[in-house]
């Protein structure tokens, strides 16, 4: 039972980290194609 507990809890921080990546790269380029004028 921990080991699904532990499982779930790395499933659910690598979803969120992934998730804060996508968000971060998402943001970055929309910075640049303001400042760039590049869109």
């Amino acid at each position: 039972m921990l080991v699904r507990v532990a499982l779930f809890f790395t499933m659910v921080m690598g979803l969120a980290g992934a998730t804060a990546a996508l968000g971060l790269v998402v943001t970055e380029n929309t910075t640049q194609c303001q400042s760039y004028k590049a869109c």
